[in-house]
């Protein structure tokens, strides 16, 4: 979506003011912010059509043309036998302690290539795409929240678009 132009709502603010009496404006009611943070309905959002397009077509660079090919392989140019000697200390030894799973990531992908999709919707699952080894896809879970339910759903709904594609996931789990 594009921000501060582009919404999507079944009804428009005259409808909604007519109905419950309350004062809302099209960003509000439907704008790039409310699909993209709360109700997940959108994966990305640009500051213009130009710049939502480049992300659309990035994405869909990630993708097969469809469900019977394989996911397109990109060689990341990394060393396959490269080590971090970070990630033996990153994640604290105490399961309760928050650790970054942005870094994680970064530490393990080639040449730290990320392209996060819905990082504002559910920000303690994290997926995305990326070309290590072969591999076109993430989905790592990480801290879930006290709504447990919500999480899993979400968790859920990612994996499920994944295998759509036949693209592996990877989990914490």
């Amino acid at each position: 979506m594009v921000r501060n132009s582009s919404y999507m709502f079944v009804t428009g603010p005259d409808i909604v003011k007519s109905a419950t009496h309350e004062e809302v404006d099209f960003e509000g009611l439907g704008g790039a912010s409310i699909h993209t943070e709360k109700s997940g309905v959108s994966h990305l959002a640009g500051d213009s059509e130009a710049d939502t397009l480049f992300l659309v077509r990035k994405l869909l660079g990630y993708l097969p043309q469809n469900n019977m090919e394989d996911a397109p392989f990109v060689n990341g140019g990394d060393d396959p036998l490269r080590t971090e000697v970070a990630l033996d200390t990153i994640i604290p030894d105490d399961p309760g302690k928050p650790y970054d799973m942005h870094e994680v990531i970064r530490l393990v992908m080639d040449k730290a290539e990320f392209f996060e999709v819905q990082e504002t919707y559910a920000p303690n699952i994290l997926l995305g795409l990326h070309g290590s080894v072969g591999i076109r896809s993430v989905s790592l879970p990480t801290n879930p929240t006290s709504s447990q339910v919500f999480w899993t759903l979400n968790l859920r709904r990612r994996r499920d678009a994944l295998s759509v594609f036949a693209i592996r996931s990877i989990s914490r789990w």
